[in-house]
Protein backbone atom coordinates (compact mmCIF):
# COMPACT_ATOMS: atom_id res chain seq x y z
CA UNK A 1 0.00 0.00 0.00
CA UNK A 2 2.78 2.41 0.92
CA UNK A 3 4.57 1.53 -2.29
CA UNK A 4 1.45 2.31 -4.35
CA UNK A 5 0.99 5.67 -2.64
CA UNK A 6 4.64 6.55 -3.19
CA UNK A 7 4.36 5.59 -6.86
CA UNK A 8 1.27 7.77 -7.32
CA UNK A 9 2.98 10.73 -5.67
CA UNK A 10 6.01 10.24 -7.90
CA UNK A 11 3.87 10.19 -11.05
CA UNK A 12 1.98 13.29 -9.93
CA UNK A 13 5.26 15.06 -9.25
CA UNK A 14 6.60 14.18 -12.69
CA UNK A 15 3.39 15.41 -14.33
CA UNK A 16 3.45 18.65 -12.35
CA UNK A 17 7.01 19.52 -13.20
CA UNK A 18 7.09 18.21 -16.76
CA UNK A 19 8.16 20.58 -19.49
CA UNK A 20 8.78 20.38 -23.17
CA UNK A 21 10.53 22.20 -25.98
CA UNK A 22 7.63 23.12 -28.24
CA UNK A 23 9.70 24.46 -31.10
CA UNK A 24 13.17 25.62 -32.10
CA UNK A 25 13.33 28.24 -34.88
CA UNK A 26 15.78 30.68 -36.39
CA UNK A 27 15.27 34.38 -36.88
CA UNK A 28 15.36 35.22 -39.71
CA UNK A 29 13.74 32.01 -40.87
CA UNK A 30 16.18 31.59 -43.77
CA UNK A 31 19.39 33.30 -42.67
CA UNK A 32 22.27 34.42 -44.86
CA UNK A 33 25.84 35.40 -44.05
CA UNK A 34 24.77 39.02 -43.71
CA UNK A 35 22.24 38.26 -40.94
CA UNK A 36 22.80 38.17 -37.21
CA UNK A 37 21.25 34.77 -36.49
CA UNK A 38 19.06 34.16 -33.46
CA UNK A 39 17.60 30.83 -32.32
CA UNK A 40 14.31 31.05 -30.41
CA UNK A 41 13.19 28.18 -28.18
CA UNK A 42 9.46 28.08 -27.41
CA UNK A 43 9.01 26.24 -24.10
CA UNK A 44 6.12 24.97 -22.00
CA UNK A 45 6.28 24.21 -18.27
CA UNK A 46 3.41 22.66 -16.33
CA UNK A 47 3.87 24.77 -13.24
CA UNK A 48 3.33 28.28 -11.92
CA UNK A 49 6.26 30.40 -13.04
CA UNK A 50 9.10 29.33 -15.30
CA UNK A 51 11.81 31.96 -14.93
CA UNK A 52 15.11 31.43 -16.70
CA UNK A 53 17.86 30.73 -14.20
CA UNK A 54 20.83 30.39 -16.54
CA UNK A 55 21.72 29.45 -20.10
CA UNK A 56 24.92 28.59 -21.92
CA UNK A 57 25.98 28.41 -25.55
CA UNK A 58 28.93 26.58 -27.11
CA UNK A 59 29.88 26.77 -30.80
CA UNK A 60 32.24 24.16 -32.24
CA UNK A 61 32.47 24.52 -36.00
CA UNK A 62 28.99 23.91 -37.39
CA UNK A 63 27.76 22.23 -34.21
CA UNK A 64 26.07 24.48 -31.64
CA UNK A 65 25.18 23.21 -28.17
CA UNK A 66 22.99 25.14 -25.74
CA UNK A 67 21.61 24.55 -22.27
CA UNK A 68 18.82 26.31 -20.41
CA UNK A 69 17.83 25.90 -16.77
CA UNK A 70 14.54 27.26 -15.42
CA UNK A 71 13.12 27.73 -11.95
CA UNK A 72 9.51 26.58 -11.59
CA UNK A 73 6.75 27.07 -9.02
CA UNK A 74 5.01 24.46 -6.91
CA UNK A 75 1.41 24.73 -8.11
CA UNK A 76 0.01 23.08 -11.23
CA UNK A 77 -0.47 25.49 -14.15
CA UNK A 78 0.87 26.09 -17.66
CA UNK A 79 3.68 28.57 -18.20
CA UNK A 80 4.94 29.50 -21.67
CA UNK A 81 8.27 31.19 -22.27
CA UNK A 82 10.67 31.76 -25.18
CA UNK A 83 14.44 31.57 -24.62
CA UNK A 84 16.68 33.55 -26.98
CA UNK A 85 20.11 32.38 -28.16
CA UNK A 86 22.08 34.94 -30.19
CA UNK A 87 24.53 33.28 -32.57
CA UNK A 88 25.62 36.37 -34.47
CA UNK A 89 26.84 36.20 -38.06
CA UNK A 90 27.73 32.72 -39.30
CA UNK A 91 29.59 31.47 -42.34
CA UNK A 92 27.52 29.82 -45.06
CA UNK A 93 26.83 26.13 -44.53
CA UNK A 94 24.65 23.66 -42.64
CA UNK A 95 24.40 23.91 -38.85
CA UNK A 96 23.06 21.74 -36.04
CA UNK A 97 21.70 23.43 -32.91
CA UNK A 98 20.93 21.25 -29.88
CA UNK A 99 19.17 22.49 -26.74
CA UNK A 100 19.21 20.62 -23.43
CA UNK A 101 16.48 21.82 -21.06
CA UNK A 102 16.37 21.33 -17.29
CA UNK A 103 14.43 22.73 -14.33
CA UNK A 104 14.37 22.91 -10.53
CA UNK A 105 11.76 24.05 -8.06
CA UNK A 106 12.03 27.42 -6.36
CA UNK A 107 12.75 31.03 -7.22
CA UNK A 108 15.78 32.37 -9.09
CA UNK A 109 18.48 31.34 -8.39
CA UNK A 110 17.33 27.74 -7.88
CA UNK A 111 19.31 24.58 -7.32
CA UNK A 112 21.07 23.14 -10.39
CA UNK A 113 19.54 20.04 -11.96
CA UNK A 114 21.52 16.83 -12.33
CA UNK A 115 19.37 15.56 -15.21
CA UNK A 116 18.29 16.85 -18.62
CA UNK A 117 14.49 16.91 -18.76
CA UNK A 118 14.08 17.52 -22.49
CA UNK A 119 16.29 17.81 -25.55
CA UNK A 120 15.66 18.93 -29.13
CA UNK A 121 17.71 19.57 -32.26
CA UNK A 122 17.30 22.11 -35.05
CA UNK A 123 19.10 21.80 -38.39
CA UNK A 124 19.36 24.97 -40.45
CA UNK A 125 21.33 26.40 -43.36
CA UNK A 126 23.04 29.75 -43.68
CA UNK A 127 23.14 30.90 -47.30
CA UNK A 128 25.87 32.92 -48.92
CA UNK A 129 24.90 36.50 -49.69
CA UNK A 130 25.23 35.78 -53.42
CA UNK A 131 22.71 32.96 -53.14
CA UNK A 132 19.79 35.18 -52.14
CA UNK A 133 17.51 35.36 -55.14
CA UNK A 134 13.96 34.80 -53.95
CA UNK A 135 13.51 37.58 -51.42
CA UNK A 136 9.78 36.94 -51.32
CA UNK A 137 10.40 33.75 -49.36
CA UNK A 138 11.59 35.79 -46.36
CA UNK A 139 10.95 36.84 -43.66
CA UNK A 140 8.18 37.80 -41.33
CA UNK A 141 8.40 37.66 -37.56
CA UNK A 142 5.84 38.30 -34.85
CA UNK A 143 6.53 40.07 -31.58
CA UNK A 144 6.28 40.11 -28.64
CA UNK A 145 6.14 36.35 -28.36
CA UNK A 146 4.62 35.29 -25.96
CA UNK A 147 2.02 38.09 -26.22
CA UNK A 148 -0.70 39.37 -23.92
CA UNK A 149 -2.47 42.26 -25.66
CA UNK A 150 -1.15 43.40 -29.06
CA UNK A 151 0.81 41.38 -31.62
CA UNK A 152 2.96 43.10 -34.25
CA UNK A 153 4.30 41.73 -37.53
CA UNK A 154 7.69 42.77 -38.89
CA UNK A 155 8.90 42.06 -42.41
CA UNK A 156 12.04 42.14 -44.53
CA UNK A 157 12.72 42.96 -48.16
CA UNK A 158 9.58 45.13 -48.43
CA UNK A 159 7.15 42.27 -49.08
CA UNK A 160 3.73 43.67 -48.18
CA UNK A 161 1.20 41.53 -46.33
CA UNK A 162 -2.29 41.66 -47.84
CA UNK A 163 -4.27 39.73 -45.24
CA UNK A 164 -3.65 38.13 -41.85
CA UNK A 165 -5.41 35.06 -40.45
CA UNK A 166 -4.98 33.65 -36.95
CA UNK A 167 -5.77 29.97 -36.46
CA UNK A 168 -6.02 27.81 -33.35
CA UNK A 169 -4.02 24.60 -32.94
CA UNK A 170 -7.01 22.76 -34.41
CA UNK A 171 -6.86 24.89 -37.55
CA UNK A 172 -10.03 26.91 -36.99
CA UNK A 173 -9.95 30.62 -37.87
CA UNK A 174 -10.21 32.80 -34.74
CA UNK A 175 -9.32 36.16 -36.31
CA UNK A 176 -8.98 37.57 -39.83
CA UNK A 177 -8.03 41.10 -40.89
CA UNK A 178 -6.78 43.11 -43.84
CA UNK A 179 -5.27 45.74 -41.52
CA UNK A 180 -1.72 44.45 -41.80
CA UNK A 181 0.27 47.50 -40.73
CA UNK A 182 -1.24 47.97 -37.26
CA UNK A 183 -0.70 45.84 -34.13
CA UNK A 184 -3.30 43.06 -33.83
CA UNK A 185 -5.43 42.96 -30.67
CA UNK A 186 -5.27 39.41 -29.28
CA UNK A 187 -6.31 40.07 -25.67
CA UNK A 188 -9.63 38.32 -26.34
CA UNK A 189 -7.96 35.03 -27.26
CA UNK A 190 -7.62 32.24 -24.72
CA UNK A 191 -4.13 31.33 -23.53
CA UNK A 192 -2.37 28.83 -25.77
CA UNK A 193 -0.57 28.33 -29.06
CA UNK A 194 -1.79 29.96 -32.27
CA UNK A 195 -0.64 30.21 -35.88
CA UNK A 196 -0.54 33.55 -37.70
CA UNK A 197 -0.97 33.12 -41.44
CA UNK A 198 0.28 36.02 -43.56
CA UNK A 199 -1.10 36.23 -47.09
CA UNK A 200 1.11 38.11 -49.58
CA UNK A 201 1.60 38.38 -53.34
CA UNK A 202 4.01 35.43 -53.42
CA UNK A 203 1.91 33.06 -51.35
CA UNK A 204 1.66 32.71 -47.60
CA UNK A 205 3.89 32.55 -44.54
CA UNK A 206 2.96 30.96 -41.19
CA UNK A 207 4.41 32.01 -37.84
CA UNK A 208 3.61 30.41 -34.49
CA UNK A 209 3.00 32.53 -31.38
CA UNK A 210 1.95 31.97 -27.79
CA UNK A 211 -0.91 33.89 -26.17
CA UNK A 212 -0.36 34.30 -22.44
Amino acid sequence: MRFAVALILLLLSQSLYSQSILQLRTLPANPSMTDSVVVLADLEFRSTGCQLDQKNLTVSGNTISATAHHCVGLAAAICYVTDTFRLGRLNSGSYTFTLALSRSGGSVPCAPSLTVNDRDTLNFTVQSALGLKNYEQRVYSVYPNPVSDYLSVSKSFGLKAERIIIRSQLGSVVLETEQTTEPIAVSGLSSGIYYLEIIHKSGRTVEKFIKE
